[in-house]
């Protein structure tokens, strides 16, 4: 018990980690185009991973090598503009919670591909909850959107973007390691962004690096909340399971209007509350669909 709740500890330490990379990559888009953030951050999350295991390793079929790509594509290279373009276009805590939605379409699209699992009635209340919980969040108490669209559809398709990973996941060989799985990840993650950075002519401004707000959010986002965060997770879902884990995930709003308010100095309406509390429900709702 005591060692399950060492685990707990660092469910709920690595999701507030990953709460607080809204705004330390809000703050980084002042200087940096995204897709720039995102190889910042990968590279030298791949880079520490290496270092801590320098071994090379390839997969034991294609099979498993496409699965990579896909995890590497959907879990971080277009999860992770999306969400940074959205930043863009809306605050911190509106884009986090509408990300929030993630688990409940995480949940439909595990349930969409695996055939021994069924949608039930909590699934598709849990739904509606979701994206009422998404409008208010949205509107904000008028009848057209808060901010610009933009922010929201992105929002939305980052939380789309990380079901489909959460399902590309689940079909991965327990054969690899999670240190492997990651670093592989991480790898696929770079190795797509470097063309689409060329095609869009994506310049990296070497000197804001150098400015220690700057650099010191990369290391942050790139040792902490990638390498450290993702590491951790991995043994936290080993030792109490994915879904005691994913319950902590669950969390992760609180933390993003907490870090909202008092870092980017945001404001919090009774329309995003409620909105929050909708969402949250949701998903609370549509785990219930597990217990038969």
């Amino acid at each position: 018990m005591k060692t399950n709740t060492s685990y707990y500890l660092l469910a709920l330490l690595t999701v507030a980690m990953w709460s607080t990379t809204f705004a330390s990559s809000k703050t980084l888009l002042k200087s940096f185009a995204p897709e720039t953030i995102m190889l910042f951050r990968f590279s030298l999350a791949w880079l520490a991973l290496f270092l801590l295991r320098p071994r090379i390793r390839k997969p034991y079929n294609w099979r498993d090598e496409w699965l990579f790509l896909g995890a590497g594509i959907t879990g971080c290279t277009f999860y992770f503009i999306a969400e940074n373009t959205a930043l863009l276009f809306a605050d911190t805590i509106t884009v986090g919670l509408v990300v929030a939605i993630a688990p409940l379409l995480t949940l439909w699209a595990v349930r969409l591909f695996d055939n021994s699992e069924k949608i039930r009635l909590p699934h598709i209340l849990g739904a509606v909850l979701g994206f009422l919980g998404v409008a208010l969040i949205s509107f904000n108490g008028s009848f057209h959107l808060a901010a610009d669209w933009r922010g929201y559809a992105l929002a939305l398709a980052a939380a789309f973007s990380w079901a489909v990973y959460s399902v590309i996941l689940k079909k991965m060989d327990t054969r690899y390691s999670p240190l492997f799985v990651t670093r592989r990840t991480f790898f696929y993650a770079v190795i797509v962004l470097l063309p689409i950075m060329w095609l869009m002519d994506i310049h990296i401004e070497w000197a804001q690096l150098l400015r220690p707000i700057n650099y010191l959010n990369v290391l942050f986002l790139g040792l902490c909340a990638s390498c450290l965060a993702y590491l951790i997770w991995a043994k936290v879902v080993r030792q109490i399971g994915a879904v005691k884990a994913n319950n902590f995930i669950y969390l992760s709003p609180l933390f993003i209007c907490m870090i909202g308010v008092w870092v980017m100095h945001e404001t919090i309406t009774p329309w995003i509350v409620a909105g929050g509390i909708l969402v949250l429900a949701g998903v609370y709702v549509a785990t219930l669909g597990n217990n038969k």
